[in-house]
């Protein structure tokens, strides 16, 4: 007579046998990536939100509008231009660190013009400012697929300045300063109409950077 016998345990793992491989999961890390970044953008847009929501706007007063390039001074430059303040605009703000800017934009069918002006509260802080708006500004031409020629001799200004044509489809269509002065900045760029002579540029941009100079807001 044959005993059945009861089924033998399965054998115990061995200490020295290698763990099996885990997969890694390409999309876990994929997310976690993804989330970084978010997390990371979501921190600048709170930082540039909350930076501009302690941004105080002030009146624009006379003595702002002396220290910018007005569109109504090309009526005797360009034919055929009318100036009309209903396509302008102002803004003056003052930031939570002590700084203020100035900005006026004309935007018209025949003429476009800008001029930005800021004012730290230490020359090495305006060094930067004037750096950033100049780099800036010049980004900004690329992505409309202008471009800035550099004329030195158009003028000099200033502690330093950058004085160019702006071209677009190998046309010259307007023009471009920077300048920097003590903790005072300022870009001034306008397009529809240009100057190569530096006489004429100079009758338009230097009254205004002289009282720019001094101007203390």
């Amino acid at each position: 007579m044959v005993s059945a016998m009861a089924p033998l345990p399965p054998p115990l793992p061995r200490d020295d046998a290698p763990e099996p491989e885990k997969k890694r999961s390409g999309w876990k890390v994929l997310w976690i990536v993804l989330g970084a970044i978010g997390a990371v953008i979501l921190l600048l847009l709170t930082l540039g939100l909350g930076f501009t929501l302690l941004q105080k706007e002030l009146p624009v007063g006379e003595q702002d509008k002396q220290i910018v390039v007005q569109a109504d001074v090309f009526e005797e430059w360009l034919e055929g231009f009318s100036f009309d303040a209903e396509n302008e605009s102002w803004q003056k703000l003052k930031n939570i660190d002590g700084t203020y800017e100035l900005n006026y934009e004309y935007d018209s069918d025949m003429l476009y013009v800008s001029c930005m002006v800021g004012v730290d509260d230490s020359r090495s802080d305006a060094k930067i400012s004037y750096v950033a708006m100049d780099t800036g500004s010049e980004i900004g031409a690329g992505l409309e697929d202008m471009k800035y020629v550099d004329r030195r001799g158009l003028l000099r200004y200033g502690d330093e300045s950058r004085a160019a044509l702006i071209r677009m489809d190998g046309d010259n269509v307007g023009n471009y300063f920077a300048c920097r002065k003590g903790k005072n900045t300022i870009v001034i760029l306008w397009t529809g109409v240009y100057f190569e002579d530096s006489q004429a540029f100079r009758d338009i941009v230097e009254p205004v950077l002289d009282r720019w100079a001094r101007y203390r807001p």
